[in-house]
């Protein structure tokens, strides 16, 4: 399990290093400005529409699909997922034409007090974007299925070459097209992956096209197993969208200072999400279903100390970090030194909201693998919750800095709720945080305190190698020190970075 959780997270970082060159490139070419302003809301209010309807059914479909091959059979859990494809393609594409329809009545939900003339820019991005609405759900459906097989590999290095070609894309059509770049390169990235994922479910032999009766119990089925989510997954899309409207109220290019202040954590986070809904939870349901308690304690805890540990490593890289982080990736000429300052403040403190995001998703995936879905949502909707009654009263004194801190507090109070629920022993979950979270703190603060002298070397390549190299330095001997499991792995990764 650790094995493949690592290899997995090793691709995902591929990826990553790839989003970041996106950023990047973004950054060279639009910066922050009114179009890429329109461009973030656009697409964040299609996945947002995306998320509230199918995020649910994609959460839970890995839970529900390994259940049913464990107790039903291999030929019934796939004749139950014809039926819910063809149903998510039909309100999909009925979807799809209401929003590219009513895109100006969207546009206006999004950002009320937007200019006239950036509002017409809005619908109309938000219409070139509507089909996407389709394509991206049936990609996570295929990913789901390859999952369910313990196939994991092959979807991220699809994905990965996904990436590769929007990257490519975007280089070649932003001095062209403008912002528009942008949709054609998620498109066509989109139809690879697409193809790609297809070609894989051939190769397996997991027939999931055939002719058969479809039948709405089929899909009904999976949409009860992920109902106690709408609600949750509602809140959370709204949470989404009131933050960006909060953040335009602030003033021009707030909601791209936001959008790129959290990136960094943001693709972390995503990289760590994907490998625990990708490894731990089949791998804990798989578990559950053959009452396995042997099996289920020894799988959540490799992948709870490995977490812990690489959202150690983010926090420690980018509270040492940022700054030539930022400077590096962002500082293209387009962007203030004002507001380069006030991202590489924000990508700090999304880092240490990770740590709160983690530990939320930890015990609540381990909830919803076990079945106990309901109480998952129960807190998903708490965190959302308190995330948006936070930003609204705090956001007039805080600023943009509110959105960090109430991620932070809102995933905390609902982890420490959801632990009473865990399905693991307590005494020994608390032990284990204790005990990581102190060795990640100890090897953390003496980086931060060294950090300030690092900062005055003028090449920001140099100092992020520097402070990587002391960061993994501390990770080591404290590994031994406090005795931690994946002290050899860090050593690897030491003696690597060495040679390189």
């Amino acid at each position: 399990m650790k094995k493949k959780a690592s290899i997995l997270f090793l691709l995902r970082i591929l990826k990553l290093l790839v989003g970041i060159f996106n950023l990047s490139l973004a950054a060279k070419y639009f910066g922050i400005s009114e179009q890429r302003d329109i461009w973030l809301l656009a697409f964040n209010g299609v996945v947002v529409l995306d998320m509230a309807l199918w995020g649910p059914i994609n959460e839970t479909f890995r839970t529900k699909f390994i259940l049913i091959k464990e107790q039903e059979g291999e030929e019934k859990a796939l004749q139950q997922t014809r039926s819910l494809l063809f149903f998510t393609v039909l309100i999909s594409i009925f979807i799809a034409v209401i929003l590219f329809m009513g895109a100006s009545t969207w546009a206006k939900m999004l950002a009320p007090h937007m200019p006239a003339n950036q509002a017409l820019g809005l619908s109309k991005m938000l219409m070139v974007l509507a089909p996407s609405f389709l394509i991206s759900q049936l990609t996570l459906i295929l990913i789901s299925i390859l999952n369910a097989y313990q196939s994991f590999y092959i979807p991220e290095i699809s994905s990965f070459l996904s990436a590769l070609m929007n990257l490519g894309l975007l280089m070649l059509l932003a001095p062209i097209i403008g912002i528009y770049s942008l949709a054609i390169a998620y498109y066509i990235g989109l139809i690879l992956l697409l193809i790609l994922l297809l070609h894989q479910l051939q190769k397996k032999q997991v027939v999931i096209f055939r002719s058969q009766r479809i039948v709405f119990s089929d899909f009904k089925l999976f949409f009860l197993y992920a109902i106690p989510f709408f609600l949750p997954y509602f809140l959370g899309q709204l949470n989404g969208l009131v933050e960006k409207s909060l953040a335009s109220t602030i003033g021009e290019g707030f909601v791209s200072i936001v959008d790129y202040g959290r990136k960094f954590p943001d693709m972390a986070l995503t990289v760590l999400t994907s490998v625990l809904t990708t490894m731990m939870v089949p791998a804990l349901t798989s578990a559950f279903a053959r009452h396995d308690q042997i099996s289920l304690h020894d799988s959540f805890k490799q992948i709870f100390q490995l977490g812990l540990i690489i959202t150690g490593l983010l926090v420690a890289f980018l509270n040492t970090s940022a700054t030539p982080l930022i400077g590096l990736f962002y500082d293209k000429g387009t962007i203030a030194s004002t507001a380069l300052q006030s991202i590489s403040k924000l990508a700090m403190q999304y880092s240490w909201a990770a740590f709160g995001v983690f530990l939320y998703l930890i015990t609540g995936l381990a909830l919803l693998a076990t079945d106990q879905r309901k109480q998952y949502a129960l807190f998903g909707m708490l965190a959302q919750a308190v995330m948006i009654i936070f930003n609204w009263l705090l956001v007039s004194k805080l600023g943009i800095h509110v959105f960090p801190i109430s991620m932070l507090v809102a995933h905390l109070l609902s982890a420490a709720c959801m632990l009473t629920y865990l399905p693991y022993p307590k005494k020994n979950f608390l032990v284990l945080l204790v005990k990581y979270t102190t060795f990640i703190l100890a090897s953390i603060l003496p980086c931060i305190l060294v950090s300030p002298y690092i900062s005055l070397i003028e090449n920001y390549l140099l100092q992020l190698c520097l402070n990587a190299s002391i960061i993994i330095l501390f990770l080591l001997v404290n590994s031994f020190l406090f005795r931690i499991e994946e002290r050899e792995v860090l050593l690897r990764l030491f003696r690597r970075f060495i040679k390189n």
